[in-house]
């Protein structure tokens, strides 16, 4: 199996960094993997994928003088993929505040998630975290959701689940960012920018799973390949993996510091064996294989070419909550998987464990509002505030800049740095506010001056403005006064969301009125629950309901069959909705097994199916740029593709590697019909 890699193509970055190396053939290597390496299963990219704006995903409302071919991450990249193409978002494809600063971009600051959700839009995925089985091998991705310095508490509870539930299957992740003291990078050895800070967890995660195996990343900006059983100590105690490990980071197609040369992918190959890398270069001179990384992990692996593959994407979600996707995945054997959680931690750091980016960005305190006038120290964990002062949650400005900086590239706002996005997947450092739902919040403080008083103030922003920036009527509510001592106390309070669909995320603010110093150790949110498991899950797709009556532990599961054609609306879309007793919280994974189909730029529904044929029909055109439907299959073993329709532009194509898919007219006025069969004997 092998699968070619991209990191930190930033398209979109030519015009603000014109001095420094960038990538000018990316077209051209995408073409060469088609056609002239070796044949590959998919594409991955690692992240930073665009650079801050909407408007270079698919060139919409790009301004006219940016070149649109080189600015158009579909127009120069994607649209010569035609794989599967596997990403893992990075900390610049989340947000969009890059219209606030830069008026000439389309402004997208009072929904700043419109980013990824188009660049959701652009591929053949419908959530940021998925995994698929190949081969035998286990693949768990990793998009980053908030900060990137961190792991939201939802992202432990998937990959314990995952580990725990495939022990047996050689692992490998993709993500933007690996953890500190692994491979190299050229920032400062204090700054967390550079690797993810909670290095103990997955430590202790890589030693109950010896089949975690490695770790492909981006984001560091520098070629790197780092193979131990423990982290290097270079800034940090050692931690101890438990077993020899990769990380590995190919080449960036944004490099700063002359490090390496761009226009090159590394091409991995998995095999009983081990894994092995090797790179591909085209600079415009045509492609060649050349040295300089040439690299191998010698070590069994569960590769087994004959094993079913399976594609799967993961749902959390609250009591009462709504998310919704696309139909674009097709396959005639489809499950879901209600597993049981924790009382779910819904604030992205609660013991502040981890201080951001204080340079320029004044992010002291990784979660809430910047700090613009040093009136935060991070200890990490916890935090001393300094009285009097205040700062709200979650973080929602253009600017992250200290005022002499704001004009500065630098000052434009990365991560998810808001709420979670309305009726999607829980981005953002705080959850979404279901309608009539009740949150505890928990706070442990004191003050030195044993009488300083907090203030905390909960409310929820307002869909109905289609603004961040809002505040819903009758939702603010003051849940805390309290007067803190000289020793640690804790003070519990509930906030109780309005009845109102267009409730959004929760957001408040903390009031530190004295002047004295304040030493916060814990700031929490939960839904207030009834007991500490899932119970009565009920999980609602498209309105049908699948449910578990009784109770889920921690990562205990029951399994449904799903079927396709009642999966998603007239319109192509899943709407997944809960009603769950307990502690208000689940997670589910719908898992859609071998042979598996991936459809590009539209959203379709399902007429009928059998084991090899499928009738579907295309309903939306989710593509601004292409007027080209494609899908393809995850791999090649099912067979070989047919496809018949009365869009005359239906057909199959075939790349001189072998690879397959179909393509036809996305849908416009009229509705676009495909018959498409799985020839199992070619």
């Amino acid at each position: 199996m092998n699968f070619a890699a991209f990191a930190d193509t930033h398209i979109g970055v030519h015009y603000e960094h014109n001095g420094r190396g960038m990538a000018d053939h990316l077209d051209s290597l995408a073409k060469d993997i088609m056609n002239n390496t070796v044949p590959c299963d998919f594409v991955l990219h690692l992240g930073d994928i665009v650079m801050h704006s909407t408007a270079v995903i698919e060139g919409e409302n790009l301004p006219a003088h940016r070149d649109p071919y080189y600015n158009n991450f579909k127009a120069y990249m994607l649209q010569h993929i035609n794989m599967p193409f596997i990403a893992a978002f990075g900390n610049h494809d989340l947000t969009d505040y890059y219209g606030d600063t830069h008026p000439e971009y389309p402004q997208n600051g009072k929904d700043p998630f419109n980013m990824i959700r188009k660049l959701i839009d652009a591929m053949e995925m419908n959530s940021p975290i998925y995994a698929f089985m190949k081969d035998n091998i286990l693949f768990i991705v990793l998009s980053e959701t908030d900060y990137h310095q961190y792991t939201k508490p939802i992202i432990y509870e998937y990959i314990e689940y995952m580990t725990r539930r495939y022990p047996d299957n050689t692992t490998i992740i993709f993500s933007h960012q690996a953890i500190e003291d692994t491979t190299i990078h050229d920032g400062d050895p204090k700054d967390t920018y550079r690797g993810k800070q909670d290095r103990e967890w997955w430590a202790q995660l890589f030693r109950k799973n010896p089949q975690i195996k490695m770790w492909i990343h981006g984001h560091q900006h520098m070629l790197s390949w780092y193979k131990g059983s423990k982290s290097t100590g270079e800034t940090y105690p050692v931690e101890d993996f438990g077993h020899e490990m990769a990380f590995s980071h190919p080449y960036s197609q944004w490099d700063w510091g002359d490090y390496h040369e761009e226009d090159r992918t590394v091409i991995y190959s998995v095999s009983r064996d081990g894994i092995t890398t090797r790179t591909w270069e085209n600079n415009g001179q045509g492609g060649k294989w050349v040295s300089g990384y040439d690299h191998k992990l010698e070590v069994k692996t569960s590769y087994d070419q004959s094993a079913q593959d399976w594609y799967s994407f993961a749902v959390f979600i609250q009591d009462g909550e709504t998310q919704k996707t696309d139909m674009k995945l097709l396959s005639p054997n489809v499950k879901l998987e209600l597993i049981g959680t924790q009382p779910m931690e819904l604030f992205y750091d609660p013991t502040m464990a981890t201080k951001g980016l204080d340079r320029w960005a004044c992010e002291n305190i990784l979660g809430f509002g910047d700090d613009f006038f040093d009136k935060v120290t991070p200890n990490v964990p916890g935090m001393t505030v300094h009285g009097p002062t205040d700062f709200s949650f979650p973080p929602k400005y253009a600017s992250s800049a200290k005022p002499q900086h704001i004009g500065d590239y630098r000052a434009v706002h990365e991560d998810g740095r808001t709420g979670q996005p309305y009726q999607f997947f829980p981005l953002g450092t705080t959850h979404a506010g279901v309608p009539g739902a009740k949150y505890e919040v928990t706070m442990i403080a004191r003050s030195e001056s044993g009488s300083g008083k907090i203030n905390v103030e909960m409310s929820v922003s307002d869909w109905g403005t289609r603004s961040q920036y809002s505040t819903m009527e009758k939702s603010q509510q003051q849940i805390i006064s309290h007067v803190f001592g000289t020793e640690d106390e804790k003070v519990t309070a509930v906030y109780t969301v309005p009845e109102n669909k267009d409730a959004w995320f929760l957001q408040g603010k903390l009031d530190f009125p004295d002047k004295t110093d304040y030493h916060v150790s814990l700031f929490s949110i939960k839904r207030l629950q009834d007991s500490p498991t899932t119970d009565d899950f009920e999980l609602l797709l498209n309105g049908k309901p699948y449910k578990k009556t009784g109770t889920l532990k921690q990562f205990e599961k029951e399994q449904f069959d799903v079927d396709l054609v009642t999966l998603a609306d007239e319109n192509g879309v899943i709407e997944v909705s809960s009603n769950i007793a307990g502690n208000h919280y689940g997670m589910a994974r719908l898992i859609h097994y071998g042979p598996v189909l991936m459809g590009r730029n539209a959203r379709f529904i399902v007429n009928n199916y059998n084991d090899t044929d499928f009738d579907i029909t295309l309903q939306k055109d989710l593509s601004y740029f292409s007027d080209t439907y494609k899908m393809f299959p995850l791999s090649k073993k099912y067979g070989s593709l047919k496809v018949t329709s009365d869009d005359p532009n239906a057909t199959v194509k075939t790349s001189n590697n072998s690879n397959q898919w179909i393509q036809s007219s996305t849908p416009a006025e009229n509705k676009v019909k495909l018959k498409i069969s799985i020839d199992e004997e070619n």
